[in-house]
């Protein structure tokens, strides 16, 4: 096999260098494998999320989303920070704003983003991944700290909202939010060699990553959403499947008190992003790019 050169495109297919793909991973100790993973994850996201923002995507679901003027907001799964500046596009600076994200590499980079528009950004770091040496799997821990929530601007917390139980005491104390939002949720291929999974066997790619972090946030917002408060869920689907979308929420949010409302739709051509993450519909679970015309949509359940 001929040696791949750092400046030739990754044999992933992902469109990527090799030096900005694989490299990272394949050169990496194994006790570094999975911050590596979650590196190559950033390096590719990053492509998708710039043309998101570029396309008028992220002041779509901003639009959207605050609906009611919200002061209090959570965002789970934070990436780039994109979404959040969208946010505040509308919101202005004087809305309390909290980013949750467990990839460090997308918290730092949020950080950075978030910092060159408003001044009033803090970043904690909650999180790191330890090799077991006998079955090189991956133990997530969490710091034991108290968590200080600002009581303006932005504060970014590197955690996992599903199994950070301290977050979710932090987050019951500082208040009911307004608005919970999780948009485009996703993961990095080296996920499921983390033993917090290992109770959700069923776990396999992203598109289980998303349902398990969903079916998590639509329990967990019915706790910390103040009644009338909104919870803000941007997915993809293909045209002619939006009936198994909107069950398949509607299947998700049985379980609490939270309201299903219409679902609202917004063309995307997944062929604009190049060396990006490939798109995974939740309806059917194929690529975007498949079947019907590709969707975004914007999905919005309420608190009675």
């Amino acid at each position: 096999m001929n040696k791949v050169g750092r400046n030739d495109l990754c044999p992933c297919g992902s469109g990527l260098k090799y030096k900005k793909c694989h490299e990272i991973f394949d050169n990496s100790l194994p006790q570094n494998k999975y911050l590596s993973a979650q590196e190559m994850y950033l390096n590719q996201w990053r492509k998708n999320s710039e043309d998101f923002d570029r396309s008028g995507d992220y002041a779509w679901m901003a639009d959207i989303a605050t609906q009611g003027n919200p002061t209090k907001i959570l965002d789970v799964g934070c990436g780039t920070g994109a979404g959040i500046k969208a946010l505040i596009g509308i919101v202005g600076h004087g809305a309390v704003i909290v980013g949750i994200d467990e990839n460090p590499h997308c918290l730092a980079e949020a950080y950075c983003n978030i910092k060159s528009t408003c001044a009033d950004v803090v970043k904690y770091n909650r999180i790191r991944s330890i090799i077991d040496p006998i079955n090189e799997r991956f133990n997530i821990e969490y710091d034991e700290n108290e968590i200080d929530i600002a009581p303006k601007g932005v504060t970014l917390i590197g955690s996992n909202i599903c199994k950070d139980n301290n977050i979710i005491s932090a987050l019951k104390g500082y208040g009911a939010f307004d608005l919970i939002t999780i948009w485009l949720i996703g993961t990095h291929q080296f996920r499921n060699q983390a033993d917090d999974l290992k109770d959700h066997k069923w776990v396999f790619d992203s598109k289980d990553y998303r349902f398990y972090v969903q079916n998590t946030v639509y329990d967990m917002a019915d706790v910390l959403l103040a009644s009338g408060g909104r919870l803000h869920i941007v997915d993809r689907v293909h045209a002619g499947l939006e009936d198994n979308l909107l069950k398949s929420h509607e299947d998700q949010a049985s379980t609490t008190s939270l309201i299903v409302g219409d679902i609202v739709y917004r063309q995307y051509d997944p062929s604009r992003v190049k060396a990006g993450l490939q798109m995974i519909t939740t309806a059917t679970g194929g690529a975007m790019g498949g079947g019907g015309e590709p969707l975004l949509a914007s999905i919005t359940a309420t608190k009675p």
